[in-house]
């Protein structure tokens, strides 16, 4: 678990339980997943947090919870916790006291009391919402961590695209409404949403909104190459639309919001993709005469 296992040598104080189930059991107070994270990992000097409502059970404390998020369920009442250790006080050393001593220990070790900016639910407000961070470093850095997020799953030698082949200038289609789609921040009623997010954004509390054209027409265009757009998802319409071009890139995208669950993890163009890529290579086959082949087909995936 490389990005766990970097936090926890860089001294995070906390990790946050999520609300879904793993295996058939929720993620906060599976023992199997704290015992992981402590004994596997060695996070042992921080707490676990859950997610908001992610807490089922009072059971969660003995499965390796020591904070209930945002706590107005019930769950963590004292009294409750009592019954679920078989304990009807706080003792120093019994669960409760446990939990709070990794609390206490994790915000320690991050030296949180030393270097306390604001109060919160006080003074925090503008240190949160008033900063601007933006910077060089800061956009190289996310420039950065989007290349590297970038998963090639197929390359039949099609990518790197040639910007100048020996035939001449490269001629891409674009097909899909996913190729152009808009940003979120375009639309009020979106800003206004805090759970809103797009093809480029994951929406919910951690939400960064680009202002600019995220899509991948604009980057393209951006990058110099000759882009015909044909924002239509359907399957017999692009196979026309891409004849004559010398590549074609398809594109599909989903939407993860904080809060609202996704029937699947299908593309919401999924249908489209597949008559699509399977249109392409009915024509590339070797048995197709020279007249009906298509171009190469890339599919992107924006989720």
């Amino acid at each position: 678990y490389p990005p766990f296992e970097a936090a926890v040598r860089a001294g995070v104080a906390s990790f946050m339980c999520s609300y879904n189930l793993v295996d058939g059991e929720h993620a906060c107070g599976s023992e199997a997943l704290s015992s992981e994270l402590r004994d596997g990992l060695g996070f042992a000097d921080g707490w676990m947090m859950s997610d908001w409502w992610a807490v089922h059970s009072s059971d969660a404390a003995r499965g390796g919870v020591d904070q209930n998020m945002p706590g107005n369920d019930g769950w963590f009442d004292l009294y409750r916790l009592g019954g679920a250790s078989g304990e009807s006080d706080s003792r120093p050393h019994g669960l409760v006291g446990q939990m709070a001593e990794r609390v206490v220990r994790g915000a320690l070790a991050a030296d949180a009391y030393d270097a306390m900016p604001c109060h919160v639910g006080c003074d925090c407000g503008p240190l949160m919402m008033d900063g601007v961070s933006t910077s060089a470093e800061h956009r190289a850095l996310a420039r950065r961590a989007a290349a590297s997020s970038v998963v090639l799953l197929k390359n039949e030698g099609v990518l790197p695209l040639q910007r100048d082949p020996p035939a001449g200038r490269l001629r891409i289609a674009l097909l899909g409404s996913a190729c152009a789609a808009p940003s979120a921040w375009q639309s009020r009623a979106a800003r206004e949403d805090w759970a809103a997010g797009d093809y480029y954004t994951v929406g919910g509390s951690g939400r960064v909104f680009f202002p600019g054209d995220a899509s991948l027409l604009a980057g393209l265009e951006a990058a110099g190459y000759d882009v015909a757009l044909h924002p239509v998802d359907r399957s017999s319409d692009a196979e026309a639309a891409m004849r004559g071009f010398d590549v074609a890139i398809a594109c599909g995208g989903g939407v993860t919001q904080e809060s609202r669950d996704r029937p699947s993890l299908r593309l919401d163009q999924d249908h489209f993709l597949q008559q699509l890529v399977a249109r392409t290579r009915a024509s590339r086959s070797v048995d197709a005469p020279p007249h009906v082949r298509l171009p190469p087909l890339i599919v992107v995936a924006l989720a």
